[in-house]
């Protein structure tokens, strides 16, 4: 066991709260930090879900939702949706892949995707033939390589 604090009888309710924020900074920042994009709610939750273990999860309905997120922090991934409400999730790809960020993007998404798509992102997964488990498996991999380098 790996022992991050220890603390003494009476509690310092201080030093408890100090400890648990310690132990949540640590769990995140020891998995990759993952933005879901996609306008369905039930697909962003069942892919939290999916990747509970391996990433934190950030969902975001919308691309304005999505620059929200990319702002306050650059993600490690992006899983991409092409249909949103407020326009197509290719226009994130100029941000993402500009300023040095150098994003991964998987598309997952229900539209087909043309092939010029294919050389600009690292997967591309179409929902009604892909499965959650080859996702989480290309997500997984992709966090990997990313790791190593």
């Amino acid at each position: 066991l790996e022992a991050l604090d220890w603390l003494d009888k009476p509690i310092d309710q201080a030093r408890i709260r100090a400890a648990v924020t310690a132990i949540r900074m640590r769990s995140d920042t020891a998995r990759p930090l993952i933005l879901h994009v996609d306008d369905d709610r039930d697909i962003l939750d069942v892919t939290r879900a999916a990747l509970i273990e391996a990433a934190v999860v950030q969902g975001a309905r919308s691309l304005a939702e999505a620059r929200e997120h990319i702002r306050a922090r650059t993600p490690d991934l992006i899983i991409l949706d092409l249909g949103l409400p407020d326009g197509s999730g290719l226009d994130l790809l100029p941000e993402i892949g500009g300023e040095g960020l150098g994003v991964p993007v998987v598309v997952y998404s229900a539209q087909e995707a043309d092939a010029q798509l294919v050389d600009q992102v690292e997967a591309v997964l179409t929902k009604s033939r892909t499965s959650l488990t080859e996702l989480v498996r290309t997500v997984r991999r992709l966090c990997a390589s990313r790791e190593k380098h």
